[in-house]
């Protein structure tokens, strides 16, 4: 099992980073959507409240896109945080962790259905590619 705490990187190929971007613009996010683009890459922050039923907390799942163009590829980071707000300040039944593993899930699932070719990898913590 994974670390609390420590976000979720997955990384993959180039080729499927505007179909994951409209897919968190239009149907992840629900509090905060922004991308930059630059000369040398792309950097987008996407924000959603989730409801966790376990402990009946409102958690905040952030995503963020890493894409450099020399490197022809991106890296995705999951994190949660929240998880430990409330009455008791305990995250006991794993909300945080689970609220991450939800979004990793609905990003993998959408890199998949763009990915026909099978060429993108998935790390966990992902490797930075050497500039």
């Amino acid at each position: 099992m994974r670390e609390t705490g420590i976000p979720i990187e997955i990384k993959a190929e180039s080729y499927c980073l505007n179909p994951l971007l409209d897919f968190l613009r239009k149907e992840f996010s629900n509090k905060y959507a922004r991308v930059w683009d630059f000369e040398d890459g792309t950097i987008g922050v996407f924000v959603r409240d989730k409801l966790m039923l376990r402990n009946m907390q409102t958690l905040t799942l952030t995503v963020t896109i890493e894409a450099r163009s020399i490197w022809q590829e991106f890296i995705v980071t999951v994190i949660a945080s929240g998880g430990r707000e409330g009455v008791f300040r305990l995250d006991w039944l794993g909300a945080e962790t689970a609220a991450e593993q939800w979004a990793e899930r609905e990003v993998r699932r959408k890199l998949m259905a763009v990915d026909s070719g099978g060429r993108t990898t998935f790390r966990s913590p992902a490797e930075r590619p050497v500039e």
